[in-house]
């Protein structure tokens, strides 16, 4: 059975609050990918930058998440609030 985190994803360019589910050891660039891709068929306003424009900041540290490491090679933990800008 996969490990997953849930993580709760402000998004500020739109005014909205999100819960994801994601696998521990999924990259933070194919999670943000996946985002982007729920946020555009839910917000069809919405128009997705290219990958390499949108990251992910842990709230509570300020620290921009590696694109290419997993959410646990960062200490991502359950329930952390992320900031995707």
């Amino acid at each position: 059975m996969v490990e997953t985190l849930s993580l709760n994803v402000s998004i500020p360019s739109i005014n909205v609050e999100h819960n994801f589910i994601v696998p521990v050891d999924m990259s933070v660039e194919i999670a943000v990918s996946l985002m982007l891709q729920t946020l555009s068929e839910e917000y069809p306003g919405v128009h997705k930058r290219p990958i390499k424009g949108n990251n992910l900041i842990q709230r509570k540290t300020g620290k921009l998440l590696t694109s290419g490491c997993s959410f646990k090679q960062l200490g991502v933990m359950q329930g952390d609030d992320l900031v995707l800008v």
